[in-house]
């Protein structure tokens, strides 16, 4: 798992994926997505964002704990 510094590094690497699962065009490419990512943000926020989950909310209470749980 990556290691982020704050919480809007995180919420840009939940951006990132979710543009690229946009951009995907087939289940082999949303796979390569997801093999690319699932380190940085994790199988469970990715998994919400293919579900529809806006990716701030995917990674919001990761996010908080950043912020120092605000």
């Amino acid at each position: 798992m990556a290691s982020y510094n704050s919480a809007m590094d995180l919420i840009g690497a939940a951006r990132a994926a979710k543009a690229e699962i946009d951009q995907a065009q087939s289940k082999a490419d949303v796979a390569a997505v997801f093999s690319r990512h699932y380190r940085a943000i994790g199988y469970k926020a990715l998994g919400r964002i293919l579900n529809g989950t806006r990716p701030e909310g995917a990674v919001e209470r990761w996010a908080g704990k950043l912020n120092g749980g605000q």
